[in-house]
């Protein structure tokens, strides 16, 4: 109450201090009071300081709880963020391990577990997706049943990893290789039937002077090869057919040669 007292009159003085100002003859009065609200202001000032002091000391006998039961706050605090950040890192790693679970799914559904190729029903569904033009080359190792005959069919896997490294080796980055079945591959190339065919002899070349490196050897190999071009009206089935065809001329011809059919 002292200090809301003091304060008005404070004020009071201050404005009767401003009105008298107005009137020149009356200066000394002025100063006088101007002093006065100065001293009353800076008492004011002093009491309220005072008060707050009172306020704050008096803060445990005001509430209901003492100051020193927040003392643990922090930690419980920092115990309570590391809880929801390995909650939060565990909710992370469990959807990274179903991404990566995913992924292993699709990746294993679309390529052939031997080789790492493309396999057949990545193929088909690239076939489906792709536009024209474009052309198939199907290839298929010659006398590879020798090769499992003579050496296990163990050694014929080595020889199938070589055959399908050095086939994608020899094609260009836009044509998918995949394995359509056994020995037999196939490439798609966005191109026309000529472009198709200088593929497939340079893979032919390839494989004739890169021989098998496998556990009983070096072994030597070659691959036949047969070239279609989509046409107007073809389907992904059609073209592969004629392809086919063109493999198997090249075999009946003595292997190791590339056939186009038109």
């Amino acid at each position: 109450m002292t200090v809301l007292i003091t304060g008005i009159a404070a004020v009071v003085l201050f404005v009767l201090g401003v009105t008298v100002r107005a009137s020149p003859p009356m200066v000394v009065l002025v100063q006088a009071l101007w002093l006065l609200a100065f001293w009353s202001f800076l008492a004011l000032v002093l009491l309220w300081v005072r008060h707050l002091r009172k306020q704050i000391q008096g803060t445990g006998d005001r509430f209901p709880f003492s100051v020193r039961e927040f003392a643990g706050v922090e930690s419980d605090l920092k115990a309570l963020f590391e809880r929801l950040k390995y909650a939060e890192l565990e909710k992370w790693d469990q959807a990274a391990k179903q991404a990566g679970d995913s992924l292993v799914l699709m990746f294993s559904s679309t390529t052939d577990e031997l080789t790492g190729v493309a396999n057949r029903r990545r193929l088909e569904t690239y076939l489906a997706e792709t536009n024209a033009p474009f052309s198939i080359i199907m290839m298929d190792i010659d006398h590879f049943k020798k090769v499992n005959d003579t050496y296990g069919h163990g050694v014929g896997d080595e020889v199938l990893r070589h055959f399908a490294r050095v086939v994608q080796k020899s094609i260009r980055p836009d044509d998918l290789l995949a394995r359509y079945g056994g020995e037999e591959f196939t490439v798609v190339c966005g191109s026309s039937l000529e472009q198709a065919a200088r593929v497939a002899e340079r893979i032919r070349g390839s494989i004739e002077s890169a021989p098998a490196k496998t556990s009983a050897g070096a072994i030597k190999i070659t691959a036949s090869f047969g070239v279609a071009e989509y046409r107007e009206g073809d389907t992904p089935e059609s073209v592969k057919e004629r392809a086919d065809q063109a493999l198997y001329r090249a075999k009946q011809s003595g292997r190791n040669s590339v056939e186009i059919i038109t």
